[in-house]
This record gives structure tokens, sequence and C-alpha cells, in this order.
């Protein structure tokens, strides 16, 4: 073989060789790729399972069942993929009905602990209006049933629910029933921050705690008494308190008040009862104190989140 003959095999062999190593090199390109798109297909499943379960960590149930992909495919993966999303559809199923028997529930209590609180309410005024009128006070008794009447309008609503501004007008009737019924025994003070009187709060959540310093504090005090209603906004929430400088509690009776097991006078209505409706609309997000000395007076506090129309829904929040 001449020289020319070599060179030619050597080009030939060399060029032969770069295509089987271009060759090589696409093969295992395409191999990547698809090993790459098994990977995936068959990670996805399990990333997209693992994801729902974090989600499902934080407690949002139906987002973790949005997030969780349909999959065809019946190996084991496809399996537990399933039986996750049924176990998931389940529990947002239970989940709601749990909701609407919690909500059946609290509207029934509600309408109970309301139907205990406005008749009671209703007795001992038209009981002062016929004490009144056997007195030859006419005049000061028919007042004191315009002031009844519109109370009642008020109070008689189904919303369960009032903004603070309604429920201190709603005070302010029947301050003046009491002022009318206990003279110069007892004065009013009302002290409310403009900043919370669009504050939503339960419906008749005032006058029970004045009425109960009325039976507790006044009654019985051999001297005037001074009863104080305040509510002021303090880091967000709304607080309020009704204070009075009467009889007070020593601290064997206060730690029954405290811990609800005394039974209240003349079929009143129960601090009990109070804290249970605040309990009902605002589970843990409330504070209700009681505090009392013999003979210094007694203040009940009710600390309850600062929210405003918007924030409300029609039955709870």
């Amino acid at each position: 073989m001449n020289e020319c003959t070599y060179d030619s095999i050597y080009q030939t062999t060399v060029l032969t060789f770069r295509v089987l190593i271009l060759a090589t090199v696409l093969l295992f390109a395409v191999l990547a790729l698809l090993l790459r798109k098994v990977c995936r297909i068959i990670t996805m499943p399990l990333n997209n399972l693992a994801d729902s379960m974090r989600i499902v960590e934080n407690g949002d149930f139906e987002q973790a069942r949005n997030v969780l992909l349909p999959i065809d495919t019946q190996d084991e993966v496809g399996v537990l993929s399933e039986e996750f999303r049924i176990m998931l559809e389940k529990i947002v199923v239970l989940i709601h009905e749990n909701y609407e028997k919690q909500i059946t529930l609290m509207d029934s209590r509600y309408k109970a602990l309301q139907a205990q609180i406005n008749p009671h309410f209703l007795y001992n005024t038209l009981n002062s209006v016929g004490w009144m009128i056997k007195a030859g006070r006419s005049e000061e008794a028919q007042k004191m049933l315009t002031a009844l009447g519109r109370q009642l309008r008020a109070a008689f609503k189904e919303e369960p629910f009032s903004t603070l501004e309604e429920e201190i007008e709603l005070l302010e009737h029947y301050i003046y029933i009491q002022k009318i019924r206990y003279q110069d025994r007892v004065e009013f003070v009302v002290q409310v921050q403009n900043e919370v009187l669009d504050s939503r709060v339960p419906r008749l959540s005032l006058q029970p705690l004045v009425e109960n310093a009325l039976n507790y504090g006044v009654e019985n005090c051999p001297r005037k008494c001074t009863v104080k209603v305040s509510a002021r906004q303090e880091a967000g929430q709304v607080r309020i308190e009704v204070c009075d400088d009467g009889m007070g509690m020593d601290e064997e009776r206060l730690k029954e008040v405290q811990s609800f097991s005394m039974q209240p006078r003349r079929n009143g209505i129960g601090l009990k009862n109070i804290n249970q409706r605040l309990e009902l609309i605002y589970g843990r997000e409330y504070e209700f104190r009681i505090e009392s000395k013999a003979d210094a007076g007694t203040v009940i506090t009710i600390t309850i989140p600062g929210r405003k129309d918007a924030d409300v829904q029609n039955g709870g929040y």
C-alpha cells in the first residue's frame, strides 16, 4: 500500500470513531432524558403525596385534598394516594358535620339563655311599675313603661350581636328605670371611649352586669352607692368594666361566685350564664374576671376581641 491509501484508511477510521463517540453521547443524552422522565413519572406522585401530607400537618384538610392529584395507576403509589384522598374526603365531611352541629348547638343554647334573660327583666320592671301605681306615682310609672318599651324593642331583636353604642343606649333605658326605683340610693356613671362604640358585642351583655351590681352591691347597702360602667380599647381588644362601691363580698363568698357555684337571687341572671354566652361566642378569646372585697364593692371585667361589623357573621364570629 502506498502512503495515500494509509491516509485514507486513517481518516476513515477517525471519522468512524468520531461518529461512534457522537452517537454514544447522543444515546446517553436520550437515555438521560428518558430516565429523567421516568423518574419524574415515578417520583411526582410521591412528591405530590408528600406535599399533601405536609399541608395536613397544618390542619388544612381542604387544601390538602385539592393539592392531591388523581392517579389512574394501580401500583403501590397510586393505591396509597387514592386511599389518602378518600381519607381526606371523609375527614372534610366529618369536620363540616361537626361544625354544623356546633353552630346549631351554640344557637340553641344562646336562645335558651336569651329566653331566660328577657322575661326576668320584664318581671322585675313590671313589678316595680305595679308598686309605683299603688303608691300613686302614675306619671313616673308611665315614663318607666315608655323606657321599658324602648328597651324591649331592642332587647327582643333576633340578632345575637349589637354594637357597643346600641348596648349603651339599651343600658340608659335600664338605668332610667332603676333611677326611678332606687331614687337617691344609687348614682350611675357611664364612661365609654368613642373608639369602641362601633365594636360588636353580645346583645344584653351590659344590663345583666348592672342588674347584678344592684342586687348584690346596692340592695342592702345602708349608704349611697355608685355603679360605674366603662369601656375602652386595649391592645385591639375591648375591655368592659362594671363596678360598684357597695357591700362587696368576703373571700369565701367570692370564691363561690368565681366558681359559679352560688345560685342567683330572685331567679336572677347568674354570672355563670353570662360567662356561658361569652364562652359560646368567643371560645378562649375572652376574659371574665370577678374581684370583690367586703364593704368595698365589686368589679366585673370582660375583655373580648375588638371586632367591627365587617368581622362579624350573623350568629357567630
